[in-house]
């Protein structure tokens, strides 16, 4: 299966006429999520990509994965059944006749070690900038949503990418995040996930986590 980043995905979905461009100006309050509603629940469901967005420098794409012809693309394969044979010819190659047995054959295989994220340096300069939340067009798909709290815009499975305080665990998750303010994120997980641990190193285990 080939490797697809995310500009290489964009081509590919160009070249499969998969792609709509909305050169209209569009608002990030309500419109795009109600244009996207509208087009994928359409005969012709395609990806959407606006080209102006107000108040926003960026360029908004929806709707990526909203058929299986997309999902496909994504994942390198004809359709979304040829994973049923993938599957089936990776895990009768290893070891084992239980499904435990198997899962822990699998995670020494060389299919897993395959699919294991690549690992590049961190930038060598870093540089400190304000932060500035209002620059990214955040759309609220809803008018009820966030209310009364905030303006419910929300940054939907965001990499989340927290420590513990020692520093030896990294945790990535995706946790759904609010934009409150300028420079305010308000993130949203559950008790149990790994960023709740993180937060509460050290706390007893019947403490909220805030």
């Amino acid at each position: 299966m080939k490797s697809l980043n995310f500009r290489d995905f964009m081509d590919l979905l160009i070249t499969c006429d998969e792609l709509h461009v909305v050169a209209a100006e569009v608002d990030p309050e309500l419109e795009i999520a109600a244009i996207t509603d509208r087009v994928c629940k359409n005969r012709q469901n395609r990806a959407l990509l606006f080209d102006s967005v107000k108040g926003s420098s960026f360029r908004v794409v929806t709707n990526l994965f909203g058929s299986e012809r997309r999902l496909s693309l994504a994942l390198g394969i004809e359709n979304l059944a040829d994973l049923t044979d993938r599957f089936d010819g990776i895990l009768g190659n290893l070891q084992g006749i239980t499904s435990a047995e198997k899962l822990t054959a699998l995670a020494t295989s060389l299919d897993w070690s395959a699919a294991a994220p690549v690992l590049c340096e961190p930038p060598t300069e870093l540089h400190e900038t304000a932060i500035e939340l209002n620059i990214l067009p955040v759309i609220r798909n809803h008018p009820l949503d966030g209310q009364p709290e905030h303006g419910g815009r929300f940054l939907t499975l965001p990499l989340v990418i927290t420590v513990d305080p020692q520093g030896k665990e990294i945790n990535c998750g995706m946790y759904r995040a609010a934009v409150n303010a300028p420079d305010r994120l308000a993130i949203s997980w559950s008790s149990s996930s790994g960023a709740a641990l993180h937060r509460n190193y050290g706390l007893p285990r019947e403490s909220p986590c805030r």
